[in-house]
């Protein structure tokens, strides 16, 4: 059996628990070709700067070397962030916040969509592959856990999602998704329109665990909720404890600031 990975997003300093998982991977029963696709923001300009309003992490310097070195992926692309579109977004969240925590919660929301779609680009022969999996470069497995590709191959129809409640209390979680490539091509050609128009609609931006089930149910994409113990990491992390709490992320500039005003 082949199977794409496919990381994308933010990097995060992430190498060492990549090459965990993938060590992991390749030991697994049935599983023939483990290929691994790479898609991350990165700017130099920004190396050093505040990565989360949450905490005192930093972005780390290009990581080109270690991840051709270390990980030895089909393709890699790191480029610079991409514009948000912001235009016609409800300036209302449904799980409560503040404004910056809505803006931030739109901007980080449509760069992993963008991210991944420009991933998924860079699949060769994607109907190649058994099975297409999206997942971020900084899990880790929290407890021993034996891959049953079995079943996910005999229920490829469905979208196989990380079991949310494991690690956040949700019941879905987007960090791990997986299925079959016409699947995930769906998945990456309209992740981010139609957060877009569920948030428009509904008049306010939407939790994970609302959207992410409603556009599998809007392709007729049975869902499986997959309760594999993957957990993101913290301890990996690059942090700069000199840095002001008051500083602002990174990214903070790139939206708008009328965005911040309700």
């Amino acid at each position: 059996m082949r199977i794409a990975l496919l990381f994308s997003g933010t990097y995060r300093n992430s190498t060492e628990l990549v090459v965990k998982l993938l060590q992991w991977f390749r030991t697994q029963e049935n599983i023939d070709e483990v290929d691994v696709y790479m898609h991350f923001w990165w700017q130099k300009e920004f190396v050093g700067k505040r990565q989360s309003y949450q905490n005192n992490t930093i972005v780390e310097d290009d990581p080109t070397y270690d991840i051709m070195e270390c990980i030895k992926p089909k393709k890699l692309v790191l480029e610079p962030q991409a514009d948000i579109d912001f235009s016609s977004l409800p300036k209302k969240c449904a799980a409560g916040g503040t404004s910056f925590q809505r803006e931030m919660a739109y901007f980080t929301s449509f760069s992993q969509m963008i991210s991944f779609k420009r991933c998924f680009d860079l699949v060769e022969d994607y109907e190649s592959y058994d099975l297409i999996m999206r997942i971020r470069p900084d899990l880790f497995l929290a407890n021993e856990y034996k891959l049953d590709i079995n079943s996910i191959k005999q229920k490829k129809n469905c979208a196989w999602i990380a079991d949310g409640q494991f690690f956040t209390g949700w019941p879905f979680g987007d960090w791990c998704i997986v299925s079959s490539p016409q699947n995930m091509k769906l998945l990456a050609e309209n992740w981010a329109p139609f957060f877009r128009h569920i948030s428009i609609v509904s008049g306010a931006i939407q939790h994970i665990h609302v959207y992410l089930p409603l556009l599998f149910d809007y392709f007729n994409i049975p869902i499986e909720r997959w309760y594999i113990p993957l957990k993101i990491s913290r301890d990996h992390l690059l942090v700069n404890e000199s840095l002001d709490k008051n500083t602002d992320p990174y990214f903070y500039h790139m939206i708008p600031p009328e965005r911040f005003k309700d």
